[in-house]
């Protein structure tokens, strides 16, 4: 581990230890002159010092884009703000990423992390004040006395319409401001709400939820400190493993490179989602289906519950929600370890890996697209910019179409083959973790350059093996087609 990773873990587990004192009123018990907004206010500040003590000197950027957004999203065209700030924030990012080339000191890697969590946020909250906006419109056209209940609900429970400051406090909130998860303005009110509800009922069954998800972090941070000394990605730029060392041990290392990445984002987004747990962030009941970045999906479990208490208020203050068998935390659920180490597919991995970006890009991006046959393209571009304009990205994107179109192939292939379950399992998930692999060296080496000159120190072996799986494909079909046996 760098002296930075260090740095970031160590704030990363500050971060996770004032939760409880947030979430459990020990401020207001403390100093009982504060006001009852101190705790959001404060749960930014902590946030933002959060931000500076990993950007530094950069910290500026970051600043600006929030201070604009805020800016557009409070007195921009009101329905057009959700295309100014994201021109605005997309914008900046080309020069955040070439400030460097007009005399400004190139920002560290983890200032940009910082900035592109900023991006979603306020991008997201543009949006969602564009589509608060259109139900209110929708809501006084409508006649329909069902129509009219169902936007209603969508209004208390989704709608959003923020002030400036309010913002700029989402901006800064220190859940997630480091490596996300990314989560709308409308469950940050939630916990704003909360925050700041007399008595400061403490945050929904987080004990036994928190303590199970965090049980595996320590595991993933071993393993990560212990790869990491023995597995680097400079090695993958040297003659000593691209020219010395034997071909099977390239395809080892590359192996061990991924093994020791994936290490690295467990334990960063597992920490990350017990951050939001601890301070109460995306507790939500399990009836209402909540979904990663998004929220509740059954409104009307929400609204039944706000009756219930209205009608008869809890002891506790915390109502129906200290249940801890009803309450779902997958509002903040970013990684699904289980998914991306174990799922038989390239599709179903990737749907695993920071699900909260992937809501972002669904949400904000691929639905918004007008015709079906771009959504596709324009979501997987919006994607590879705002990971950077690396070549080694570019590189890795346009490879997983190939190998999607050669898993297909493979699945037809073991279909044909009559293969037993298992077998054919182990074979579609080898595949996957090698497809994988693979491209996570294009992510690691950044560089085009050297990402083809390692991929061409391994011979190109996932893109032969892909052709030759669709080749086979071909053949057998029509080996089947002409009546001989495929």
């Amino acid at each position: 581990m760098t002296p930075d990773d260090w740095v970031y873990a160590s704030l990363l587990l500050i971060s996770l230890a004032v939760g409880p004192v947030f979430a459990r009123g020990h401020l207001r018990s403390a100093l009982p002159f504060l006001p009852a907004s101190a705790a959001v206010q404060l749960v930014s500040a902590f946030g933002f010092l959060l931000c500076a003590a990993v950007c530094s000197s950069f910290m500026w950027h970051s600043v600006l884009v929030a201070l604009v957004s805020a800016s557009i999203c409070s007195f921009g065209p009101r329905n057009r703000v959700h295309a100014l700030c994201a021109a605005w924030c997309f914008g900046y990012l080309a020069f955040f990423r070439t400030c460097h080339l007009l005399g400004f000191t190139k920002p560290s890697p983890h200032s940009n992390a910082v900035q592109l969590l900023m991006t979603l946020r306020m991008v997201g909250v543009a949006f969602e004040i564009v589509d608060t906006r259109r139900l209110e419109r929708r809501l006084r056209d409508s006649t329909d006395d069902g129509e009219r209940r169902s936007l209603e609900l969508q209004l208390r429970y989704t709608g959003v319409s923020p002030k400036f400051w309010q913002i700029m406090l989402y901006a800064y909130a220190y859940p997630g401001v480091l490596t996300g998860p990314y989560y709308r303005f409308s469950i940050y009110r939630d916990l704003v709400d909360r925050l700041q509800a007399p008595g400061a009922p403490p945050p929904p069954a987080v004990g036994a939820a928190l303590w199970k998800r965090l049980a595996y972090a320590p595991l993933y941070g071993v393993a990560y400190l212990i790869l990491s000394q023995w597995y680097f990605i400079d090695y993958a730029r040297t003659d000593d493993l691209l020219v010395d060392s034997s071909w099977a041990y390239r395809i080892y290392f590359m192996f061990a490179m991924f093994t020791t990445f994936r290490c690295r984002m467990y334990f960063a987004w597992v920490v990350s989602e017990c951050v939001c747990m601890a301070v109460g962030l995306g507790g939500y009941p399990a009836a209402s289906e909540p979904r990663c970045g998004e929220g509740p999906t059954r409104l009307e479990v929400l609204e039944e519950q706000r009756q219930q208490r209205q009608s008869r208020p809890a002891i506790d203050g915390a109502g129906d929600l200290n249940k801890s068998d009803d309450i779902s935390y997958e509002s903040v659920h970013n990684i699904d370890e289980a998914g991306c180490e174990f799922a038989p597919t390239v599709q179903a991995g990737m749907k695993a890996w920071n699900r909260s970006v992937q809501h972002w890009l669904a949400a904000f991006v691929y639905r918004r697209v007008p015709g079906r046959a771009l959504r596709l393209p324009v979501t997987m571009a919006v994607s590879a910019y705002w990971h950077g304009v690396h070549g080694g990205y570019f590189l890795s994107f346009l490879t997983i179409p190939l190998a999607r179109y050669a898993e297909d192939a493979l699945d037809r292939l073991l279909r044909r083959a009559r293969l037993n379950q298992s077998v054919a399992y182990l074979a579609r998930w080898f595949f996957k973790m090698r497809v994988f692999d693979y491209t996570c060296m294009g992510f690691l080496l950044l560089g085009a350059g050297d990402t083809l000159r390692f991929w061409a120190a391994i011979g190109f072996c996932l893109h032969a093996a892909s052709c030759l799986l669709i080749a086979a494909d071909w053949a057998a079909a029509r080996l089947a087609g002409s009546g001989r046996p495929a």
